[in-house]
């Protein structure tokens, strides 16, 4: 799948998606920072939440060189809702700066599905994909294998790298087969 496609497919896939009430970044966040649902900071940050269209937070997560929003790390702290809500923003990130020398290791999704194993409950999120999404989320992992293969062969950490978005890709197809939660077609 070619790069402008797969963008179009995010959009496309996810675009009744909504946060409802689910946690999103700015609670996340919160958590992250210890702050307890009682205090008056919380709530007023968990108002700020953009709650119908992720596009509008498409900024924050293209312009991670202000340390301030820095968003990886609160995947964490999303529940279900605000997962998917966050995910097609985490794809498209990932797809913006997916060439940077450490950004496989920063984007969340890659990360759960290097480390997971079948007893991890972090494979719960992925539960709740509708077919169509899981299919993006393969797609996705394969251009990034067909991607950092041709950027990369040359960079002398290739193969570790490589074999991380290989892992991520091979546990969630595990994931799926096993899990029967959808069937890939030829």
């Amino acid at each position: 799948m070619k790069k402008d496609d797969l963008i179009q497919s995010i959009y496309e896939v996810f675009k009744d998606v909504q946060l409802d009430d689910g946690i999103g970044l700015w609670e996340a966040r919160m958590i992250d920072d210890y702050y307890e649902e009682s205090d008056s900071r919380y709530t007023e940050v968990r108002q700020k939440d953009e709650r119908k269209d992720w596009k509008k937070l498409l900024p924050i997560f293209l312009n991670q060189d202000d340390k301030k929003n820095y968003v990886s790390d609160t995947w964490t702290f999303m529940d279900v809702k605000g997962k998917l809500f966050h995910l097609p923003l985490f794809l498209l990130q990932d797809i913006h700066y997916g060439n940077s020398e450490d950004y496989l290791f920063y984007n969340p999704i890659i990360y759960y599905l290097t480390i997971i194993d079948s007893d991890n409950n972090s494979l719960e999120f992925f539960k709740n994909l509708n077919i169509s999404q899981k299919k993006l989320l393969l797609n996705f992992l394969e251009y990034k294998v067909h991607e950092y293969i041709i950027k990369n062969n040359e960079d002398s950490d290739y193969e570790d790298k490589l074999s991380e978005y290989q892992k991520a890709k091979e546990n969630f197809v595990r994931f799926i087969y096993h899990a029967n939660h959808f069937i890939i077609q030829s």
